[in-house]
């Protein structure tokens, strides 16, 4: 058992090793946490999901269900797919979904005097689809990317979920290059409706507008 901070606590100096093999605890941890009733992806409460397949760290649009997400990476790799047409399908609608620190970073984890691992910065922690918890460890930092060795020998995962990896990274990569970072989505993931011009309105019923106020 470990602590989730919601308050000021003491946490200890260790060496780095032992500080890594801590918040793999702690991130073995959370993936096992049990979901809350009628729990959407992201944060618990309102809000955004994490993760760094997002700009700056936060989905463009709220994306609380595993449908969403599922339609928005789609549209994302659609766009790809103009220039490099054989990437493949990235699935997140059937995948388990956990809890995962979204900034897995030295200052978000810690030691209690007692031995047992703290996490900090509940901001970050959401719910997510397995592959992109996955890729928090093994794409993040070097500090994530020690985590991730222990989470794959302990979960025996392997690399298997490479190909998720490579199009996830490719997602991001999109996010970064578009201009219209929502891709044209509801926050459903369904395409948004475009009005039509008061022009394209005017000449639908015969009138050829002239009048610069149309």
């Amino acid at each position: 058992m470990g602590y989730m901070v919601t308050k000021l606590t003491h946490t200890v100096g260790v060496p780095y090793e032992v500080l890594v093999a801590k918040a793999a605890e702690a991130v073995l941890w959370l993936r096992r946490q049990p979901a809350p009733p009628k729990a959407l992806l992201g944060p618990v409460e309102e809000g955004v999901i994490h993760h760094l397949m997002f700009p700056d760290r936060e989905a463009p649009l709220k994306l609380r269900t595993s449908m969403a997400l599922q339609l928005f990476v789609d549209r994302a790799l659609e766009i790809c797919r103009r220039s490099n047409p054989g990437l493949g399908h990235l699935d997140v609608l059937h995948q388990e979904v956990v809890f995962s620190q979204a900034d897995v970073d030295e200052s978000n984890f810690g030691v209690s005097p007692d031995g047992r691992p703290v996490i900090f910065d509940f901001f970050e922690i959401g719910r997510v689809p397995v592959p992109l918890a996955n890729f928090t460890l093994v794409c993040g930092t070097a500090f994530a990317q020690d985590i991730a060795k222990i989470v794959s020998d302990t979960l025996h995962l392997g690399w298997q979920a490479a190909p998720d990896m490579i199009l996830i990274a490719v997602v991001a990569a999109t996010l970064v290059m578009v201009y219209d970072k929502k891709l044209g989505l509801n926050h459903d993931g369904t395409p948004k409706v475009v009005s039509r011009s008061k022009f394209e309105a005017a000449r639908s019923v015969g009138i050829e507008p002239c009048d610069s106020s149309l």
